[in-house]
């Protein structure tokens, strides 16, 4: 009886065993994947990872600091890029503020009347060399030098947040937004001077900033994903969009509006980049987001390079649906900007990402300061380890969007990579169609449309003012 268990046992094994090198030899026989790794020109152990600030206010629009102030504050912790983007003011040069826009003269007060300076060009050069020695703005470490790095900060070239139109973030673009323009055709100016777009804070737009039910329905809404999906096709400036904004106030749905545009747009190999913003408009709400740009040197060149191939991935201490950060110490819900009670945040560390490699098969990384590393697809966690296996889901529906992202998660931040793209077995991405979209102004009305409005509405005004002088007049 003992002889008969044992050679059954014996057959189990033996079964199990060849299932196993059966398995295994079908895996290494099996085709290999085709592997966009946006990170593929980056080498790890040279290239220097530096902090930018994108989307950053000052009292030239409707920001509470000088551009001295918030440069130096910028520096003091730890940036090394800046882009200083007020509302519908074209910022060339930190040696003097932007123009206020009339329309920030007429509603914003206490920009009005305040205060504007841009710092010494001795100052300037000292902080692109990194020797500045303070002082500092703000209550943030008592005004005291706070920078580690040796390497100084720069700026980037002709900034702008055009906001006449759905808020639109331009870099390498001399050009301001007017009345008669659209989202539309603020990319194509964009484009045509040879500048780069990212689009900002989406979830302000679609809805998806709700916290109930509308926020989760406005990001599956197709209206919105379909005129998204259009402008990045259409655009090649169009590099890509906010996915964290402040402290995710705006954004939380903002994470599975990138999805949903991904799993529309990888498929003809166009990937959106996502990024992690202040949108700053106070020395305390700076810090909590950043993108970490990979670059071989700190230059606007490569900076531009990185944020149009990339080669970057974007930081966040605080997102609120997926519970990062999202109370106060006291149990109280997180804010929704920055202030004196969310500072503390700036002294906790965040997930570093140290090396991404791929093969024929999979995607590996490595980084410090996380608990887990999440990997996307089509929305969903698919796998939680340092290396996704793609042999392990050929076929599988939630990859079938020929893209995957990854995110290093720890309690006090988010690292988040760009999308990857897949294709199986050297199969490349169908020919992206030709979009030419319709410009359009608030709300989605066409201009034509608007135009034709104001007539009316012009016509109608003069009826009822008109008979009105002739009474008086005849009296």
């Amino acid at each position: 009886m003992k002889f008969r268990k044992f050679l059954a046992l014996c057959m189990v094994l033996a079964v199990c065993g060849l299932s196993v090198a059966i398995s295994a030899q079908g895996m290494d026989d099996m085709e290999p994947f085709t592997i966009i790794n946006p990170y593929a020109n980056v080498n790890w152990d040279s290239f220097g990872q530096y902090k930018a600030a994108l989307h950053v206010h000052t009292n030239s629009s409707d920001g509470r600091a000088t551009l001295a102030d918030t440069i130096r504050d910028h520096y003091n912790k730890g940036f090394d890029i800046l882009a200083v983007t007020d509302h519908d003011v074209l910022l060339q040069s930190w040696n003097a503020p932007g123009n206020i826009g009339i329309r920030h003269q007429f509603t914003n007060l206490q920009t009005f009347f305040s205060r504007r300076a841009a710092l010494s060009s001795e100052a300037i050069a000292q902080i692109y060399a990194g020797t500045y020695p303070g002082p500092f703005p703000g209550d943030f470490n008592n005004g005291q030098l706070r920078r580690q790095q040796q390497n100084g900060m720069i700026s980037l070239p002709n900034t702008n947040e055009q906001s006449r139109v759905d808020h639109t973030l331009t870099y390498w673009a001399p050009f301001n937004n007017s009345w008669r323009d659209t989202t539309t055709s603020v990319l194509r100016r964009t484009q045509q001077l040879g500048g780069i777009a990212v689009l900002a804070h989406p979830g302000r737009y679609t809805g998806g900033r709700h916290e109930d039910q509308r926020g989760l329905d406005a990001v599956y809404d197709p209206e919105h994903i379909n005129r998204y999906v259009n402008w990045f096709l259409e655009f090649d400036a169009a590099v890509g969009m906010e996915m964290v904004n402040r402290l995710d106030r705006e954004s939380r749905r903002d994470r599975i509006f990138w999805d949903n545009l991904l799993m529309q747009l990888m498929p003809y190999g166009r990937p959106v980049w996502g990024f992690s913003n202040d949108d700053s408009h106070a020395l305390n709400e700076v810090g909590y987001n950043f993108n970490i740009m990979l670059l071989p040197e700190l230059t606007a060149d490569a900076t531009r390079v990185a944020m149009e191939t990339g080669a970057f991935y974007a930081v966040t201490r605080v997102a609120r649906l997926e519970g990062v950060n999202a109370y106060l110490p006291d149990g109280t819900p997180m804010p929704l900007r920055g202030g004196a009670d969310t500072l503390f945040l700036l002294d906790q560390p965040t997930p570093r990402i140290t090396n991404i490699a791929t093969d024929d098969f999979t995607i590996t990384i490595a980084g410090t300061d996380y608990d887990r590393i999440e990997w996307i697809a089509s929305g969903r966690v698919i796998y939680t380890g340092n290396t996704l296996d793609l042999r392990n889901y050929r076929g599988y529906p939630y990859i079938g969007h020929n893209y995957v992202r990854a995110q290093l998660v720890s309690e006090t931040g988010i690292a988040m990579t760009q999308p990857f793209g897949i294709w199986w077995g050297g199969t490349y991405p169908a020919a992206q169609p030709v979009v030419a979209t319709t410009d359009t102004w608030l709300g989605g009305v066409p201009l034509w449309l608007y135009a034709v409005s104001g007539a009316v509405y012009v016509l109608v005004l003069a009826g009822i003012i008109v008979p009105i002088v002739l009474v008086r007049r005849k009296k």
